[in-house]
This record gives C-alpha cells, sequence and structure tokens, in this order.
C-alpha cells in the first residue's frame, strides 16, 4: 500500500465544500428570516381575532444558534436554528443541509418531532421541506416542499414552510383515551394544558397529550 496522499486534490475538495457550505448558507438565512416573520405574523393576527392558546414567538440569538419559543393550539414548541452544515444521504451524493428543529419544549433530554430542512438538490437549486419524525429510526413524514430558486425565493419559501407548520398544528384531533387513568383524570400538573385523558391524533398515528 502506497503511502502517498494527494494534498492539494484535499485542498480542492476542501475548497469546494467550504464553497457550497457558504451558498446554501446564503439561501437558509434568509429561509429562517421568513419562518420567523410568518410565525410572529400569525401570533398577531391570532391575539387580534381572539384564537386561544397561541402564544408570541420568543427570539433568543445565542452565538452559534436561534431559539424560537412559540404556543400553537395549546402545544408548546421550540425551534432551534444553527449555521450547522453537514451532509444528508441522497440517491446520487451526499447533499449538504441546514436544518431547524422543532421540539416539545426546553427539556435537555428532549428529542425533536419535526425538522424544517434546506438542501442542496441535484434537479433543483435548492429543496426546502418540513418533515415529521416518526418515533422510532429515521421515518419521516413529508408534510411541505418548496423549490428555491435564487436566494430571492428563500423568505418566502420560509413563509410557506411556516405556514404549512401551523396548519399541520392546527389539523390535530383530540380524542378521548379508552381507558383513562384516575391519576390522569385527578391529576392538575399536566405541562402540555390539553383536557386531562385526551389523544392527539396526527394522520393515522396517536399520541398522549397527557398521563
Amino acid at each position: 500500500m502506497s503511502s502517498y496522499i494527494n494534498v492539494p486534490a484535499l485542498k480542492f475538495k476542501q475548497d469546494e465544500i467550504d464553497s457550497r457550505r457558504a451558498k446554501l448558507l446564503q439561501v437558509f438565512v434568509p429561509f429562517q428570516d421568513g419562518v420567523i416573520k410568518r410565525l410572529e405574523q400569525f401570533a398577531e393576527e391570532a391575539a387580534k381575532c381572539g384564537l386561544r392558546d397561541v402564544k408570541p414567538c420568543e427570539k433568543k440569538d445565542a452565538d452559534e444558534f436561534v431559539e424560537i419559543s412559540l404556543m400553537l393550539n395549546g402545544l408548546d414548541i421550540v425551534m432551534i436554528a444553527t449555521n450547522d452544515v453537514a451532509a444528508i444521504e441522497s440517491s446520487t451524493k451526499p447533499l449538504l443541509a441546514s436544518k431547524i428543529l422543532i421540539y416539545p419544549g426546553d427539556s435537555a433530554d428532549n428529542e425533536p418531532q419535526g425538522e424544517m430542512v434546506v438542501q442542496e438538490s441535484d434537479g433543483e437549486a435548492y429543496i426546502c421541506q418540513m418533515n415529521w419524525l416518526e418515533n422510532e429510526g429515521d421515518d419521516k413524514s413529508r408534510i411541505a416542499i418548496e423549490h428555491i430558486r435564487s436566494i430571492e425565493d428563500a423568505e418566502e419559501a420560509g413563509r410557506k414552510t411556516a405556514s404549512a407548520l401551523i396548519k399541520a398544528f392546527y389539523g390535530f384531533m383530540f380524542y378521548w383515551q379508552a381507558r383513562p387513568t384516575f391519576g390522569a383524570m385527578t391529576s392538575r400538573t399536566t405541562e402540555k394544558k390539553r383536557p386531562l385523558g385526551f389523544y392527539i391524533k396526527k394522520g393515522n398515528d396517536e399520541q398522549l397529550t397527557s398521563e
């Protein structure tokens, strides 16, 4: 086995990835701005018309990430956006992507339940999509997809993706558990402030909202 390493080739590859990363962030930053602006607009509209169980966005800027906290349909959401760029698998070659991750609260152990992704694409300049993350494995349920053909399109794509998130949260139905426990019916400590003993039904999946 040869010990030769083509260092100039490695440098060329590194520069190529750095260039792709910079171009992706030029799209991701206005996309992120569009998401936040649409959520803020919705909260203002909700307050004006008296829609219950909505809280306005609280935005915290840190050195390496942005944290957006809000409530939709009585459910607390914390969204984390960073300038991190990493590769995702594709049918042809690894593509670079940035994400906004959607958490059910700010507990350190919480895992994301959804994601907004801006990624490179073979056919279009960039693709953004909104996915639910399933409980196990890497399975995802896509609820929205937009094509971004220029930097000028990125903010509007963010607004549309945020609208898809809002519609998804207001597409939930609440169902009685078949056998709610005595503790669930008598406890008043539930964090999600939903009627005790109810399930959220999301598509074909059911998730317990209080125990």
